[in-house]
């Protein structure tokens, strides 16, 4: 069941002084593919880790589903949140083969081990890669393991999937395809989506919203259409 995200005020103020949020307040409907757009130390990773769990929050609240999970005093880990995340550089375990990578989102569920590669080997189908269960990451090309990241991401079934620029360590043709088959596979799973990057052509063949981040400053929050021919 896709999440509503609803971030009010939202302030992250580092050790030392160092501000990398400032007041910054969204509300994305369910289902919504949202892309937070902007330059290195604008503020887009924060917020996401922030989303997370990984990062806690100074000031502001955010609340996934209708239910606060950060606002200053409460913090509910990563595990308690119910989102599922694709990191920049994979983050697949060697040592476990194809199948066990993206059978392993279920364990916290609790879902018997069987049953468990079972759905996991459903889920691989759909990325396209039924036949390369029994291989190690390391055996892979870079498309491929980005395709085992994210099948281990929607496997879950969790409402909210967190992208950390997933895309940027692949070559431009393709960053084309991976793109398309990340936009139709996050929509048929019927989440919401929270996608980074700095690349503007790529914000704008996914978003349904694009939030653009200056300097911990959301300074504009609307369609791609809006963010095109009225940039704030």
């Amino acid at each position: 069941m896709a999440e509503r995200i609803t971030v009010e005020s939202l302030t992250k103020v580092y050790p030392g002084g160092s501000t990398a949020l400032s007041d910054v307040s969204l509300d994305v409907d369910p289902g919504t593919f949202l892309v937070l757009l902007g330059p290195s130390g604008s503020g887009k990773t924060t917020l996401l880790r922030s989303l997370a769990g990984i990062e806690k929050i100074t000031s502001g609240r955010i609340a996934l589903g209708g239910r606060t999970v950060a606002d200053g005093k409460v913090h509910l880990p990563p595990d308690k949140r119910d989102a599922s995340m694709v990191f920049q550089d994979f983050a697949l375990w060697p040592h476990l083969r194809v199948r066990d990578n993206v059978a392993f989102a279920l364990r916290r569920r609790h879902v018997a081990r069987a049953q468990g590669r079972q759905r996991a080997d459903e889920m691989l189908a759909r990325v396209g890669l039924g036949h390369l269960g029994d291989r190690y990451p390391n055996e892979l090309s870079g498309g491929e393991q980005q395709r085992v990241a994210l099948a281990r991401a929607l496997i879950g079934d969790t409402g909210l999937v967190l992208c950390d620029e997933p895309l940027s360590n692949l070559d431009a043709d393709l960053r084309e395809r991976m793109r398309v088959e990340i936009s139709s596979l996050v929509r048929q799973a019927d989440a919401t989506a929270v996608y980074i990057t700095h690349d503007q052509s790529e914000a704008f063949a996914l978003a349904d919203v694009i939030g653009v981040l200056e300097r911990g400053n959301l300074v504009q929050f609307g369609t791609p259409e809006d963010v095109y021919t009225a940039p704030a």
